[in-house]
């Protein structure tokens, strides 16, 4: 018998699948995290830093910055000097990665239903 909870049980699976397929590069919950959070402030316009990413306590500032360099060099995550402020970098998603996430949003908001 199919309950609720085995219904989005199954929604969770398919959504997870989606995710490997199409970013096979996050391999830690701290990729997804640190893919989220400057998704999340792409998305919204906000420019995101390393000081704002440390600040969100995702890991440790280590942990953070060596992943980071590992998005870096797949190309998922791009650095762009500010404008404002020529010492500061902002992080940003690659646009490929940052269409996907687009996309699975809306799957995402489809599987709810």
């Amino acid at each position: 018998m199919r309950t609720a909870f085995v219904d989005t049980l199954l929604r969770v699976r398919r959504l997870r699948q989606l995710e490997r397929r199409a970013f096979p590069f996050l391999e830690t919950l701290v990729d997804y995290d640190v893919v989220l959070v400057i998704g999340a402030a792409q998305r919204s316009g906000a420019p995101m830093t390393l000081k704002l990413l440390l600040a969100e306590g995702i890991s440790s500032a280590s942990t953070i910055q060596r992943r980071l360099r590992r998005l870096e060099r797949l190309g998922a995550v791009i650095r762009v000097r500010s404008i404002l402020d020529r010492r500061v970098w902002t992080l940003g998603l690659s646009p490929g990665v940052f269409t996907a996430y687009s996309r699975i949003g809306r799957r995402m908001r489809e599987l709810a239903r």
